[in-house]
């Protein structure tokens, strides 16, 4: 065991006598040790940002409790008087990539008291042929009860041409499975 201790003060005590003694030296003025005296400043300089103070959590002037919250922004989306599910907006081109493009529809899906469950059908359709559907249940637990429900309706098309047209349909399906009946239909260019 002694032998042990003797072995671990040789192999540690070294080291540890090294760093103190590297620890306690001075430094000349000399600008070959510069980068110790700059490490030492910025030491300082950073412990001196690192410590929190009350004034760091303290309230804006501006700030109280007592101010009424903003106005609500303003619906971009005029539903007073419009018709559910009549193409009331106008669908908008996302991105136009090569190979596809992405439109959004939004759509009026129920004002009010509108009670009966559906299914809201969107297809994109490219030179005749349908290429992209969606398909978003309008219920009772999807539908709001004192204000209008919108849906907005996003569809990739895949395209081959740099540009085009694709024509983007609405339907009402009254199950999973029917194609529904089209209710508008808008094109879009790319």
């Amino acid at each position: 065991m002694r032998a042990l201790s003797i072995l671990g003060l040789v192999l540690f005590a070294p080291p540890a006598m090294a760093d103190d003694t590297l620890a306690n030296a001075t430094v000349e003025d000399d600008e070959e040790f510069d980068f110790l005296r700059e490490a030492a400043e910025n030491e300082a300089l950073n412990a001196q940002k690192d410590e929190v103070s009350a004034d760091d959590f303290a309230f804006d002037d501006e700030f109280s409790f007592d101010e009424a919250p903003p106005p609500a922004a303003a619906d971009p989306f005029k539903v007073d008087g419009k018709q559910a599910l009549a193409g009331n907006f106008k669908a908008q081109l996302i991105t136009s990539t090569p190979g596809g493009v992405v439109i959004e529809l939004p759509v009026l899906a129920a004002q009010t008291g509108d009670a009966a469950d559906y299914w809201l059908v969107g297809r994109a359709t490219v030179d005749g042929q349908v290429v992209a559907e969606s398909r978003q249940l309008i219920s009772g637990t999807t539908r709001l009860t004192d204000a209008p429900t919108m849906a907005w309706v996003k569809l990739h098309a895949p395209v081959v041409e740099n540009s085009g047209v694709v024509q983007v349909s609405i339907a009402r399906a009254e199950s999973a499975s029917d194609e529904g009946q089209t209710l508008f239909t808008q094109a879009v260019g790319y």
